[in-house]
């Protein structure tokens, strides 16, 4: 029967497979060492997959506790031979993750395999699952940290200019202005007049 075998010629019973091997088909005379990614209990006619959550890198596992846990920052579907690093945009806190968490609004991460993701940078914001904080809009500008959208953003107040990403409104020089807000430039005092006509 599958899962046993007769190991001599003219045995009178078949004698199950030993823990770490396995034999899907009737009448062989050898039992086939457990492959990565599973665990082959005593008798087995196929490997069962380690759990998601768990991975096997080595062939003839006994059983399911044969079977690592992922460590944190990675990630293991069911019959995984390797663990997974967590994209980036992505974490796992713990270990036996079997899948990565995005991050949470106002934050990011920017590297693979990480355990937590990072509060959101000044003068930038970051949706769900960034992997970078995507930079406030030229013409305004924020100090604060963990902003969620471009909306948070503060306009540039008039008398300055805020350029892509500004942490902080930057005066206009003397001999320029900025009359209106969300300014991402200064004029000279003889622009402005054919700007605003």
């Amino acid at each position: 029967a599958a899962g046993s075998v007769a190991p001599k010629e003219r045995s009178e019973e078949c004698e199950p497979c030993a823990a770490g091997t396995y034999q899907a088909s009737k009448g062989e005379t050898a039992c086939t060492l457990c492959t990565t990614g599973g665990f082959c209990p005593r008798g087995a006619v196929a490997p069962t997959l380690c759990p998601a959550g768990r991975f096997s890198a080595a062939e003839g596992v006994v059983s399911e506790s044969g079977c690592a846990l992922c460590d944190a920052g990675f990630f293991c579907a069911a019959g995984s031979t390797a663990m997974t690093a967590c994209a980036t945009g992505t974490y796992s806190s713990g270990s036996g993750a079997t899948a990565c968490t995005p991050c949470e609004p106002g934050s990011f991460q920017d590297e693979e395999g990480r355990q937590s993701c990072e509060e959101c940078t000044a003068g930038g914001y970051c949706a769900g699952g960034s992997s970078v904080a995507k930079p406030c809009a030229a013409g305004s500008f924020s100090a604060k940290i963990g902003l969620m959208a471009q909306a948070q953003c503060t306009a540039c107040p008039a008398g300055s200019a805020c350029s892509l990403g500004a942490t902080a409104p930057t005066p206009c020089a003397a001999g320029t202005v900025a009359p209106d807000r969300a300014s991402k430039e200064c004029f000279s005092c003889g622009e402005i007049g054919r700007a605003h006509v």
